[in-house]
C-alpha cells in the first residue's frame, strides 16, 4: 500500500519533468551547432545562461572581440533573445515541442530568417515561408521578425529599401503580419 502511494505521488513529478525537458531554450541554445551561433563557443553560451539565471545581463567578448549579451531571458515561458553582435540577434521560443528560431541581421535594414526546429534536433530545421500576399510581385526580402504573445510578428521593411517608387503601386502592401505559434 505504501509502495502504491509512493508510485502515485511520483507520477505527476515525472510527467512534469518530461514536459519541461521536452523543449528547453537553455539546453537547445547551449547545444546549438557553431554555424547557428558562430560568434560564441558553447562555453560562452553556457556562461551567458548562467549569468541570466543569476539576473545578470553582462556582456562577454565574442569571437570577433566584440560584445555579446542576452537582451531577454524569460525561462518560465521558454523565450530568449541573444544579441550575438551589435548588428545581429538570435531569438528562440519553445512552444508545444517546437523550437522557433529567428536569426536577424540589422544591416542595411533588419532582415530575419525564421526556422522551426523539430524534436530538438538542429539538423531537422525547416525554414518558415514568409509571404506578404498583397505586395504585387514585390519579393519581401527585408523582414524583421520578433515573437510577441505566442505569435510571430513580421514587419515588412522591403519598401524602405526601394527608392523612387510609385507609392500607389504598393499601397496595399501590408507592413505587418502576425502568425500564431505553433505553426
Amino acid at each position: 500500500m505504501l509502495l502504491l502511494l509512493l508510485i502515485l505521488l511520483a507520477l505527476p513529478l515525472s510527467a512534469s519533468a518530461q514536459t519541461e525537458s521536452s523543449c528547453s531554450v537553455k539546453a537547445l541554445y547551449m547545444g546549438a551547432p557553431l554555424h547557428v551561433c558562430p560568434m560564441l563557443t558553447p562555453q560562452q553560451r553556457f556562461e551567458l545562461m548562467e549569468k541570466a539565471d543569476a539576473g545578470q545581463f553582462d556582456t562577454i567578448t565574442n569571437f570577433l572581440f566584440g560584445k555579446s549579451w542576452i537582451e531577454t531571458a524569460d525561462f518560465e515561458n521558454e523565450h530568449i533573445i541573444v544579441r550575438q553582435t551589435e548588428g545581429s540577434t538570435i531569438e528562440l521560443l519553445c512552444k508545444d515541442s517546437q523550437l522557433v528560431v529567428i536569426q536577424t541581421v540589422y544591416a542595411p535594414l533588419a532582415s530575419s530568417q525564421v526556422y522551426i526546429i523539430k524534436n530538438g534536433y538542429w539538423y531537422d530545421k525547416e525554414p518558415v515561408n514568409i509571404q506578404f500576399e498583397d505586395c504585387k510581385d514585390l519579393p519581401a526580402t527585408f523582414i524583421k521578425a520578433t515573437i510577441q504573445n505566442d505569435s510571430l510578428l513580421l514587419e515588412n521593411r522591403t519598401l524602405d529599401q526601394i527608392y523612387n517608387i510609385d507609392e500607389t503601386t504598393y499601397q496595399d502592401c501590408p507592413r505587418f503580419k502576425t502568425i500564431p505559434i505553433p505553426f
